[in-house]
């Protein structure tokens, strides 16, 4: 059996693989809400609007990957220290 350090400098551990949301019943359902009031909203546009839009949507998903990405890490930092502490005690 793998220690889990190795596992994740292999690359063998993949958070998004074991998180699902999408079980939650509240985030099914803002995630749907979410999805009509977009579409209600694209009905609206020229085509050069969802363009835009959709160029727009597109650079707001690759800001949230860098913060997502952030709190990752500073989420097992803070791990890290918690074990540390725990281990001086």
């Amino acid at each position: 059996m793998k220690k889990i350090i190795e596992e994740l400098y292999f690359g063998s551990i993949n958070m998004q693989e074991t998180i699902n949301s999408a079980s939650i019943p509240e985030y099914k359902e803002k995630i749907r809400q979410i999805s009509d009031q977009e579409l209600s909203f694209l009905k609206l546009l020229s085509l050069e609007g969802k363009e835009q839009y959709k160029k727009l949507e597109g650079m707001k998903a690759d800001a949230m990957v860098i913060d997502y990405a952030n709190i990752f890490k500073e989420g097992f930092r803070l791990g890290a220290k918690l074990m540390l502490e725990i281990l001086e005690n």
